[in-house]
């Protein structure tokens, strides 16, 4: 017969070495995977924050070097003739480039001019800038207008104008700006009245030749708001927006807290001087460059302790709440960075 021999198990004592074992190892499993997650989420933060910094600064500095464009003509020298009703400026040389200070309180400082209607949610301590220029695309006149009140016939729309849209018309040495009263298209040519009532007059400087563009007038101020979006632990999250000059405000970047902006102005005398946009004497007619800075930060928290940095934002100090500072920042655990560029303006000398 075959010898049966007792079959031992594990002890009580060797089950529960063994769940230790196990527990330390899935503890450090769980920690490498927190750990992971964690930096994974960091990286991506710091992406973000790089990614939507660049695209802000592009969209900015591009926008800056085009104010005061009117084609060919100097800015500086050949003032536009404005007959539009209504128009986005009545001095396109002073208000090519403009700025505001907006308090603790939310008022903007100067009170001329007077800063357009941008809604209830513009962050306090932040600054406000409004540009102007002629579109980047002119369309040439098929031929020469016979009189100042003559239509104005352009070779193809591919610029999209339409009736009631203000307008320039420039060549190298005049600038007009006027509201197209209709614009028609037909065999590929369109036609442009400039006629009352969408005019004071339907006179332009003079009969423009075939050297003539057409351009579109732009009017875009940018500024920070709030979204009314909270992030993973509840914090508002700001952007940069823009109000076109129909007066539609749109999002453009998520993650702009902050803008600071000095403007830069050139003394008679040929000396620089940075200042903000309430200085009593700065002069925008002599404004040939910008310095600004935006204060970017993470959509989500991914610090373990709250941001009690003070940033240094073109010269304003922005520290946490409580921290001493009049211009504050949440105190909280998003990341934040400080991006800063210095613009030439291209039309002005």
């Amino acid at each position: 017969m075959l010898e049966v021999k007792n079959q031992r198990g594990m002890t009580l004592v060797e089950v529960m070495v063994g769940m230790v074992i196990s527990l330390i190892l899935l503890n450090g499993v769980i920690q490498i995977f927190i750990s992971t997650k964690q930096t994974h989420r960091f990286n991506e933060e710091v992406s973000r924050i790089q990614e939507s910094g660049r695209i802000a600064m592009e969209i900015l500095t591009r926008d800056m070097r085009m104010a005061g464009f009117q084609g060919c003509a100097d800015l500086s020298s050949i003032p536009a003739n404005i007959i539009a009703v209504n128009p986005p400026t009545t001095a396109f040389n002073s208000e090519a480039l403009n700025g505001w200070e907006i308090s603790a309180a939310g008022l903007a400082t100067p009170a001329t001019p007077v800063i357009p209607a941008l809604g209830a949610n513009v962050v306090p301590n932040s600054d406000v800038f409004a540009i102007k220029n002629a579109s980047d695309q002119g369309i040439q006149l098929t031929g020469n207008m016979t009189a100042v009140d003559a239509n104005i016939q352009i070779l193809s729309n591919t610029a999209n104008f339409q009736a009631s849209d203000v307008l320039f018309i420039s060549d190298c040495q005049t600038v007009d700006v006027f509201r197209a009263t209709t614009a028609a298209n037909s065999a590929g040519i369109q036609t442009i009245v400039h006629s009352v009532p969408q005019n004071t007059a339907n006179f332009l400087s003079k009969p423009y030749g075939t050297d003539a563009r057409v351009y579109a007038f732009v009017s875009n101020t940018y500024f920070v708001g709030n979204t009314t979006r909270t992030n993973n632990r509840g914090n508002p999250i700001f952007a940069l927006y823009r109000r076109d000059i129909n007066g539609a405000i749109s999002e453009i970047v998520e993650g702009v807290e902050n803008i600071q902006i000095l403007y830069g102005e050139r003394a008679d005398n040929g000396n620089m001087r940075y200042v903000a946009a309430n200085n009593g004497t700065l002069d925008p007619t002599k404004i040939i460059s910008v310095r600004f800075a935006l204060l970017m930060h993470s959509v989500n928290a991914v610090n373990n302790t709250d941001d009690t940095t003070t940033y240094n934002v073109a010269g304003t100090n922005i520290g946490p709440v409580g921290g001493g500072t009049t211009v504050t920042h949440n105190a909280d655990r998003r990341l934040r960075r400080v991006f800063v560029s210095t613009v030439k303006l291209r039309n002005r000398r």
